[in-house]
């Protein structure tokens, strides 16, 4: 979802998921975004489920500028 006003007027940013159902091994839980201000203020989704909920870990992907893609595929996080 994204808005141009706080808290109101959300119109949906893309009409697919993000993180699509198979993306990795994992579940897609509790993403967030992580801006990586010592490398030009790269954008990045860290997303995933702890291995005590028989997960497969958390993953890491760059996103584009638009903040609505991906711009490399994830990366298990070790």
């Amino acid at each position: 979802m994204v808005s141009d006003k706080p808290g109101k007027g959300f119109i949906m940013a893309r009409e697919d998921p993000l993180l699509s159902h198979g993306l990795t091994s994992t579940g897609q839980y509790d993403p967030s975004v992580f801006i990586d201000i010592e490398n030009g203020d790269a954008p990045y989704i860290i997303f995933g489920a702890p291995r005590w909920m028989n997960a497969d870990g958390y993953y890491i992907a760059r996103l584009n500028d638009d903040m609505i893609s991906l711009a490399e595929s994830p990366k298990k996080i070790k």
